[in-house]
């Protein structure tokens, strides 16, 4: 069990852990594919949302490529 998560750097009074702040986008950055954790990716959303975070306002953006040997098929057949 690790007590301290944050790297040594991040100072117990950092502004960044006192002051809030608004996440306005959250971005999948690689290729689009199932091994680098893009279904982690869009689980972990869910779960954002199914905890009942106000997500409105805030953009999702995917940045990256889908390779020849990746197919990917959403709900209702349509594929990316």
């Amino acid at each position: 069990m690790h007590s301290n998560l944050l790297p040594s750097w991040v100072s117990r009074r950092s502004r960044s852990l006192i002051d809030e702040f608004t996440v306005t986008e959250i971005v999948f950055q690689g290729r689009l594919e199932l091994k680098k954790g893009l279904v982690n990716f869009c689980d972990a959303l869910d779960k954002v949302s199914k905890a009942g975070v106000d997500t409105s306002g805030v953009k999702i953006t995917f940045l990256g490529r889908i390779t020849d040997t990746e197919k990917l098929v959403m709900r209702g057949g349509i594929k990316v």
